[in-house]
């Protein structure tokens, strides 16, 4: 027997908040225990352990800081004067990661479980606006055929480097990060040429405003034109994060340029393209990474990002000198990592406690200094290309 999916999501929603009441680490276990049968009937307990052992590093993480922040209570593990551990940094930290367990593995079942198109239709019963869904339904189409734009590419350029060009190592950030820039620059404006096709296409089957089909300037102010520019960017942004991550250490993890693609999509678009490509392509991005617990609170910190970006940039792109260039950068850069950086602190303070929260503020800072560097460079490198991409602001 078919579930509904409408009864789906509202399970989802409600389970989802009973994570986060004040329960003891005993209620959210008894919230999380029916969770594993489900998941290993579903997807089969190799597939369904994938997910913890992704967020294990966070977890370990969480561990080991969590207790610092508790210290009050009777201690556990006590050093000479310094107490290591509290039965209340003890309750807080396991009620925390039993609490994330279950948030996890709730959301992975239930995407796992939900194609594509029904979660449109579902978020349309519940209000989700026909733009956003057709933006999101359209950008899904486009990423595959992203991917292959960006592995042509990529082969291409290995093609034409000499046999003194070798390729950087997988620990050379920077140099992997000089050696990608040029690849993105060419992606981008195969893709962005697609928007003006895309809208038209979308104008013949009647996706246009009221007053009819626009020309010249004008068509770029259309709704058919923002929902292809939109849905185009979202998948630039959805690409940039998921398909390309450059190690920056042995146990640091992953730099992956999806916030380069929002700075990208917000300098060269505009603060509404930059709200829309920014939250929904890092939502999708979770989604289809399996990190779709965090794919809410991406939405909106992202979103706002993009959007601050935009704004910031608008305000000194009247008179582009070198001196209202260089205080852009530097602004643009300031607004977007100030909405990242506290938008994702309060929200794994909350999720993954204090420790772990404060832990990934220097990431964050990094991300944020490489997304607005690359998405600058981006920027002048596709204006320079394809001069038209100035008249594509709205």
């Amino acid at each position: 027997m078919r579930t509904d999916p409408r009864l789906k999501f509202i399970f989802l929603i409600l389970y989802s908040v009973l994570f986060f009441f004040f329960f003891s680490p005993l209620h959210y276990l008894l919230l999380f225990l029916p969770l594993l049968p489900a998941g290993i009937s579903i997807c089969g307990w190799k597939d369904f352990l994938k997910i913890f052992r992704a967020i294990l590093p966070l977890v370990i993480l969480t561990a080991v800081l969590t207790p610092l922040f508790f210290r009050s209570g009777t201690p556990v593990i006590q050093t000479g004067n310094f107490i290591w551990l509290t039965q209340t940094g003890l309750y807080e930290t396991s009620r925390i990661i039993i609490r994330f367990f279950g948030i996890t593995a709730l959301f992975y079942l239930y995407f796992r479980t939900t194609s594509q198109d029904v979660f449109i239709q579902t978020l349309r019963f519940f209000g989700l606006p026909f733009k956003f869904a057709l933006t999101i339904s359209i950008a899904s189409r486009y990423i595959p055929y992203l991917i292959r734009i960006y592995r042509n590419t990529e082969n291409a350029h290995k093609m034409r480097k000499t046999e003194g060009c070798a390729d950087p190592g997988r620990w050379n950030f920077i140099g992997r990060f000089r050696s990608t820039l040029p690849i993105l620059a060419s992606v981008l404006i195969q893709a962005i040429k697609n928007i003006p096709t895309l809208a038209m296409a979308l104008e013949t089957r009647g996706i246009r405003n009221q007053t009819g089909r626009k020309t010249g300037n004008a068509a770029m102010k259309t709704f058919s034109f923002r929902i292809a520019a939109s849905a185009i960017l979202t998948a630039i942004v959805v690409v940039m994060t998921i398909l390309i991550r450059i190690p920056i250490g042995p146990t640091r993890g992953y730099l992956n340029f999806g916030d380069m693609a929002i700075f990208f999509s917000a300098i060269t678009f505009g603060p509404a393209a930059g709200f829309i490509a920014g939250g929904l392509g890092t939502a999708i991005a979770d989604i289809l990474s399996g990190y779709s617990q965090w794919a809410l609170f991406s939405l909106l910190i992202h979103g706002l990002q993009g959007f601050a970006i935009g704004f910031t940039f608008n305000i000194f792109n009247r008179n582009m000198n070198k001196i209202s260039l260089f205080l852009s950068k530097f602004l643009v850069f300031f607004a977007g990592a100030v909405i990242m950086v506290a938008g994702y602190f309060f929200t794994g303070y909350f999720i993954v406690g204090p420790g772990a929260a404060i832990s990934e503020i220097p990431m964050n800072i990094l991300q944020n200094a490489v997304g607005a560097a690359g998405g600058f460079f981006l920027f002048l490198s596709v204006k320079k290309a394809y001069p038209p991409v100035m008249n594509f602001r709205w």
